[in-house]
């Protein structure tokens, strides 16, 4: 069948090829490639345990590597949810604590303490009197994937992990992996004391075994699972002594080189398979079996997350979205600076004045600049001297003194100290690039003198600038921050209403009002003003981005989305027929206001694209009960379509390919509920009975399986029972079911 960007909903990532393969080999089906904006990542696209899922690996390994690739995934698969960082990492054990007692091949998974939310940057911090300091806090790994993690706890007290499951099935889909994906045995686990170290040579042959530490037998090789703070930084550690601080310091469990990038910008949890113990003895014989343990964790841990409960997660581009008061951090902008100075040269400004990030990252704050300045000076330099060809972009030789006291007197904000640096005279670049920062502040007043002192009122970023939270027109960042009265000035002043920017993926101003929707108390006012303002002044509610998506898409994207936004399009003449917004209003989240506000308009739910599933087939594949409902009481869900394997739906649920198997038995019940007194297909479910019965008998050994599909196979047996009943006295008995099927 096919499948679309907003299909997808868990995104995994993968530091290195080694630890990608395992990953790959657990999907359950891999699906075709698509079509991405971006070309910089490359993705493996599948399902796993009935979530859809994107995997990317890093180019190279390292904190910034892994941010930038979060951001290009996030922005290619807009529906993703949630991330899991999968992968190895050195183990920080402790001999004194039998419950850190962490061997090779060991999971490690964040968790958040008192202290850490789980990861920490250990080598972000300043050198003070008293020592390093270590400055700022991660964020904790979403609520959906804590809960998750519980539900994993708590099962592995009554049984067995099923990693080593998950691994023999492996090894027997690609025999190949046998080689280097197996247990490397006890014998191959060495843990030297701290203080001595390592002898040469890639292995531990010659190394000193008094020095080594005996520690008892386990009573069996499975690994175990430790939760708990893990460490990262942009270097590796390969000393005992460094590892023993950071147990000391932050009571870490792992180390790891990515996760640092992530855990602000990207709502994930880091899953971590121990192929040493971070000192000098390393070797790389632990590396291919520690990445399938923590791949085969986290195939377990998907099994216990519903995929109705994914839907009814923020998408992650929202709740970034939501929380964006917060300015990036500097390591994301490393990408946006080095792109930035590869497009400068040394022409003159055009007259349609730009405005790049450069320039405001000189307004920015002491710390963020001390920060971006050490992180990029090796990555900007070697782009100084390789101009391309002529672009009305900012020249290096332009970029000049910090302003921070005029970016301090518009965040006040203070109109008499910006009228004393307008009176003292700004040059045009940073004129513009300061009505770009009164856009976002959003003072009236302060816009209304930066333009009538000359800055020009189709200004633009080219890049992500520092606390103006987006790229593009003056025109889009106040209409992104819901500044209705700069918008109309604006307007006023000869901003173009549909001009959009290919770094929006060319959305228009508003289509980034209605992308950036944040609902609270203050801003929904503001928020209603602005789409209404840029309606009545012309704006196209029939306009696409560069993926076709109109502002009546994004609406349905947005499950707080107020239908007074909705209606102010349908009055203005967005077109409510568009395929792609009901496909939206069926696939995301589990409200059906959508769908009753579509209805109301005329839209015909039951209609099937030349080239589509049917509507009802997305909120099955949603997990939605509700959603599936609606359409059941409308009677628009024909059991009798199929797709292109010819399975009908009931077949296809049977099969496990569109959902997992909690969520089949709950839409089978709604589906059989919903045809008391009406004529069900006989030969349709005893094949599909079939189907469901070889599947149980050919998962047998997996411990948590039986009972999830004890369910769907009753209510299949209930659905066949009921197409054999008086209700349908037209039935008669099929040859496949004389020879099949056992009454």
């Amino acid at each position: 069948m096919p499948w679309a960007h907003r299909d997808y909903t868990v995104a995994w990532i993968c530091p290195m090829g080694l630890e990608l393969a395992p990953v790959k080999a657990m999907l359950d089906h891999v699906h075709p490639n698509l079509p991405t904006q971006r070309d910089h990542n490359i993705y493996t696209l599948g399902d796993m345990e009935g979530h859809n899922v994107v995997i990317a690996v890093l180019p190279e390994t390292g904190t910034n590597a892994a941010a930038v690739v979060a951001m290009q995934l996030l922005n290619d698969f807009p529906a993703i949810r949630f991330g899991l960082l999968v992968g190895i990492g050195g183990g920080v054990p402790d001999q004194e604590n039998e419950e850190r007692d962490i061997r090779l091949g060991d999971v490690v998974v964040s968790k958040p303490t008192d202290t850490f939310g789980g990861v920490v940057q250990y080598d972000l911090g300043k050198e003070t009197n008293y020592g390093f300091q270590r400055t700022g806090l991660l964020n904790k790994p979403p609520p959906i994937l804590r809960a998750a993690v519980q539900q994993l706890v708590a099962q592995h007290e009554m049984e067995e992990s099923q990693i080593v499951d998950h691994l023999e099935t492996m090894m027997e889909k690609w025999p190949k992996m046998k080689h280097k994906y197996t247990y490397p045995g006890a014998h191959q686990d060495q843990l030297y004391q701290s203080d001595y170290h390592h002898q040469g040579g890639t292995t531990c042959n010659v190394c000193d075994e008094r020095h080594m530490i005996i520690r008892d037998e386990r009573p069996h090789s499975r690994p175990y699972i430790h939760y708990g703070t893990i460490a990262s930084a942009n270097k590796v550690v390969k000393n005992a002594s460094e590892q023993q601080r950071l147990k000391t310091d932050m009571d870490v469990l792992c180390v790891e080189m990515e996760a640092a990038g992530l855990m602000n910008s990207f709502p994930c949890l880091v899953i971590r398979g121990i192929c040493d113990y971070a000192d000098s003895h390393k070797n790389k014989k632990w590396q291919p079996y520690a990445a399938a343990t923590a791949a085969g964790y986290m195939k377990e841990l998907l099994s216990v997350i519903p995929s109705q409960d994914v839907a009814r997660v923020t998408p992650a581009t929202a709740a970034m979205k939501a929380s964006s008061m917060i300015p990036p951090q500097p390591v994301s902008r490393v990408t946006s600076a080095t792109a930035t100075m590869k497009a400068s040269s040394i022409n003159p400004p055009q007259p349609v004045a730009r405005v790049t990030s450069m320039e405001v990252v000189e307004m920015s704050s002491e710390r963020n600049q001390q920060s971006l300045q050490r992180q990029t000076s090796n990555t900007i330099k070697p782009n100084l001297a390789s101009p391309r060809s002529p672009a009305p972009t900012v020249p290096s030789k332009h970029i000049s003194a910090l302003h921070k006291p005029l970016y301090r007197a518009i965040q006040q904000p203070s109109l008499s100290q910006v009228l004393d640096f307008l009176r003292n005279g700004l040059s045009a670049r940073i004129l513009n690039s300061a009505l770009l920062y009164a856009c976002h502040v959003g003072n009236v007043e302060i816009v209304r003198q930066f333009l009538e002192h000359g800055a020009h009122v189709e200004s633009y970023s080219e890049q992500y600038p520092e606390g103006v939270g987006t790229s593009g027109s003056a025109l889009i960042v106040a209409a992104l921050w819901h500044h209705s009265e700069v918008v109309e000035i604006l307007l006023d002043k000869g901003a173009k209403v549909n001009e959009t920017h290919t770094g929006l993926s060319g959305r228009s101003a508003l289509m980034e009002a209605i992308y950036w929707h944040r609902i609270s108390p203050l801003s929904a006012v503001r928020f209603l003003e602005t789409i209404a303002i840029l309606l009545e002044r012309g704006a196209d509610p029939n306009s696409s981005d560069v993926g076709g998506h109109t502002a009546l898409w994004y609406c349905v994207s947005n499950e707080e989305m107020p239908l007074r936004v909705l209606d102010l399009l349908l009055e203005s003449g967005a077109d409510v027929r568009e395929w792609a917004v009901l496909r939206e209003a069926c696939s995301l989240f589990t409200t059906t206001k959508y769908l009753e506000w579509l209805e109301k308009q005329g839209v015909l739910l039951g209609n099937t694209s030349d080239d589509s599933e049917p509507p009802f087939m997305w909120a099955i594949k949603n997990g939605s009960e509700e959603k599936l409902k609606f359409f059941l009481d409308r009677d628009v869900v024909d059991l009798e379509w199929t797709n292109d394997a010819g399975q009908d739906v009931v077949g296809m649920l049977a099969a496990g390919i569109l959902s997992i198997d909690s969520t089949t038995a709950q839409v089978l019940q709604l589906i059989v509920d919903s045809r008391q007194g009406k004529a069900l297909d006989l030969t349709s479910w005893s094949e599909a009975l079939a189907t469901a019965e070889a599947r149980e008998s050919a998962s047998a050994t997996q411990l948590n399986r039986p009972m999830r599909r004890t369910r769907t196979l009753g209510i299949l047996r209930q659905g066949r029972d009921q197409a054999r009943s008086p209700y349908d006295q037209t039935q008669k008995l099929t040859n496949w079911e004389s020879r099949h099927l056992i009454a």
